[in-house]
């Protein structure tokens, strides 16, 4: 995923070397990218961070770099716990660090963050994208390879070790590096861009930490950006496609409903005869006649079944299933015979209902009452199921 977060990096910013003298702040700003990270930039002087940040546009990203009055610089011995050795009497808190660590030696420059917190409060207010913030002459070590260079300071690095990290005798406003003459802003600026995208193991910045949730934002900043363009022209070239192919669709449908409508009377003649020939298929159902025998067979059979000593007071065949009611189809059970009758005992009453469940028609006969009327004499009611 390492490549998928390359890629929402900066291409280019804007560097801004903010110099603080006793007059207050000064910035030279300039937009410097990464396809030639040798090019001097070009860089413009304003007066008000406001004023800068409108003419470059809140979009882009912006790497803070401090100078001037009130940074110092030193050169010490390395060890974790230089912070508190530079600053004696106050919080560490307060105070805003960049150096470079060769293991050996340390060169360091820090300054009291109330210096530029104006500038990091309005970035911070008005949603601008810090991406970058350092201070000081230890970032100008990580351009030098086996080279030197001399402003206000004095440096050379070789091998990635610091050689000399010291104030210049005689301070220059340019310096000569790589056949080119520089001012300190300049090359600062350019300094600013290399770490960004080819990081010196050597040199530390809080910055990193103090701007890492900034350097979040602007890769979402970034995606949404580019993600937003693509779905904005996709959106209107489906509009587009959808325009065109709707129009197509609405010519077809005005052609479909021309053809729809000579066909409409014919599919309500089909309608209403298929509503004739399901009535019709229910009439004929409810009657029982579908059925393997006529209704007359097992009348028959049921008769030539009885005893003597039994009479039948009813037989329904195919009886009606539940209740009567208002707007409710009737619903016959089409493989049920209801018998009631009188018989003198349930002896021959259970040999008649034996002798019937043998019937290879049947499926079963249940007795659903039997009421004793008087000694001799009892009520009964049977329910025969067909196959």
């Amino acid at each position: 995923m390492e490549w998928y977060k390359n890629i929402w990096k900066p291409r280019s910013l804007v560097t801004i070397i903010v110099k603080i003298d006793s007059k207050g702040h000064v910035y030279h700003a300039g937009k410097v990218s990464t396809s030639n990270l040798e090019e001097q930039p070009n860089l413009q002087r304003f007066d008000d961070i406001e004023e800068l940040v409108n003419h470059f546009g809140s979009s882009k990203a912006y790497a803070l770099h401090v100078i001037g009055n009130g940074i110092l610089s030193r050169l010490i011995e390395s060890h974790e716990g230089y912070k508190d050795q530079l600053i004696i009497n106050g919080n560490v808190d307060e105070f805003m660090f960049s150096s470079y660590d060769d293991g050996k030696k340390m060169a360091v420059s820090f300054c009291r963050r109330s210096l530029i917190q104006k500038v990091l409060d309005a970035f911070s207010e008005n949603n601008w994208h810090l991406y970058e913030l350092s201070c000081g002459k230890p970032l100008l070590l990580t351009l030098l390879d086996d080279e030197q260079i001399a402003f206000d300071f004095s440096m050379a690095r070789k091998e990635n070790c610091i050689n000399r990290f010291s104030r210049a005798e005689q301070p220059s406003e340019k310096t000569s590096w790589r056949n080119q003459y520089w001012k300190q802003e300049e090359l600062l600026a350019l300094a600013l861009m290399r770490h960004i995208n080819i990081p010196v193991a050597e040199y530390f910045t809080e910055g990193d930490t103090y701007c890492e949730q900034g350097k979040e934002n602007y890769s979402q900043f970034s995606q949404f950006k580019f993600y937003g363009i693509s779905v904005i022209s996709a959106i209107l070239l489906s509009l587009i496609v959808n325009y065109f192919y709707q129009n197509h669709l609405n010519q077809r449908v005005a052609q479909l409903e021309e053809d729809l409508s000579i066909h409409n009377e014919n599919l309500a003649m089909l309608d209403r005869l298929n509503q004739e020939k399901q009535r019709k298929e229910q009439l004929v159902m409810s009657a029982g006649v579908t059925s393997d025998n006529f209704l007359s067979f097992y009348m028959n059979e049921i008769g030539k079944s009885v005893p003597k000593s039994i009479h039948l007071s009813e037989m329904i065949v195919f009886p009606i299933a539940g209740k009567l009611k208002n707007k409710r189809k009737i619903e016959v059970s089409q493989n049920q015979i209801r018998i009631e009758g009188i018989t003198r005992g349930n002896v021959v009453l259970d040999d008649w209902i034996e002798a019937m469940n043998r019937f290879d028609w049947v499926e079963r006969v249940e007795l659903l009452n039997y009421l004793k009327d008087g000694e001799d004499m009892a009520e009964f009611e049977l329910i025969m199921t067909l196959e």
